[in-house]
């Protein structure tokens, strides 16, 4: 089944029934590219809402939970989790995140890293309780050049820093 998506830029691409694998499979560019890849898991910017920092961490499997992932993979997506986090807050991304964690069978298991931000408490209040508006928002407003620019920019900081051995 063909699906759409508009990515940052506000382009819209189709493609077919697994997002995660048109990513993987190079068909689907994700803004800044791959930033970190681990032997089971991949890191990007979100496709779709730009906001700096909005980082996802996907399954490279067809998982739908992190109940199906083996005691090996809990280990590596939480490490990656934790390591990705710590990187964030190095290049001065955020200092607090919420973490989303994305359970459907028709995608890949993910979890959203989404960055706190000042304006987002200043214009929404709760971020936890608004997160669907403020994207909404980002969406709407947030196409800038100058905005793209900075995520372009935390991109190449984040595959730096998270690619140093």
């Amino acid at each position: 089944m063909l699906k759409t998506i508009t990515d940052l830029e506000g382009l819209e691409h189709k493609y077919n029934d697994c997002m995660s694998c048109e990513i993987l499979n190079g068909n689907l560019n994700c803004f800044g590219g791959i930033l970190h890849q681990t032997e089971n898991f991949y890191v990007c910017q979100d496709f779709e809402i730009p906001i700096n920092g909005f980082i996802i961490i996907s399954s490279k499997k067809h998982y739908s939970t992190i109940n199906q992932f083996s005691n090996e993979e809990k280990i590596e997506f939480i490490m990656l989790v934790d390591k990705v986090l710590k990187k964030l807050k190095k290049i001065g991304v955020a200092e607090e995140f919420i973490l989303v964690q994305g359970e459907r069978s028709d995608i890949h298991f993910h979890t959203s890293l989404f960055p706190r931000k000042d304006w987002m408490k200043e214009k929404f209040g709760r971020v936890i309780a608004n997160l669907k508006q403020i994207q909404e928002y980002a969406k709407n407003n947030m196409r800038t050049a100058e905005n793209l620019k900075q995520i372009k920019q935390t991109c190449e900081n984040l595959k730096k820093e998270l690619n140093k051995n």
